[in-house]
């Protein structure tokens, strides 16, 4: 029974390098889509609501009340937690391709590393 070859490996390893640096590229262009419509639709209505209430108390003539001081922390808060999520969404797609590029560059050096040895 005949084993592969450490050149066959390390060519491998290589070639799968530069898939996995080629997808690392590709990667942040094709998970751009991680925001649906529906998230984005509630990101405008909570970005709405937070400028409307923030007008509203500017502009009112007296003390907020309790009450309308609660509720505007509640938008506030709204808001803050859906531009949280936007932000996460759309960093997440550039952190997985640095993380492939950076594998496939150490796996293709690797590779190359033992194809020089083994010459």
């Amino acid at each position: 029974m005949k084993l592969v070859s450490r050149h066959t490996i390390s060519t491998c390893a290589v070639l799968g390098g530069l898939l996995l640096v080629a997808t690392g590229f590709w990667w942040p262009i094709a998970g751009s889509r991680q925001w649906s419509e529906e998230q984005a639709q509630e990101f405008a209505e909570a970005s709405a609501a937070q400028i409307t209430a923030a007008h509203e108390s500017l502009h009112a003539a007296r003390e907020l009340t309790a009450e309308e001081s609660a509720e505007l922390r509640a938008v506030q808060q709204r808001f803050k937690k859906i531009k949280a999520d936007l932000e996460t969404a759309r960093q997440r797609p550039a952190e997985v391709g640095f993380w492939l590029k950076l594998t496939g560059g150490v796996l293709a050096a690797l590779g190359l590393v033992t194809i020089r040895l083994g010459h």
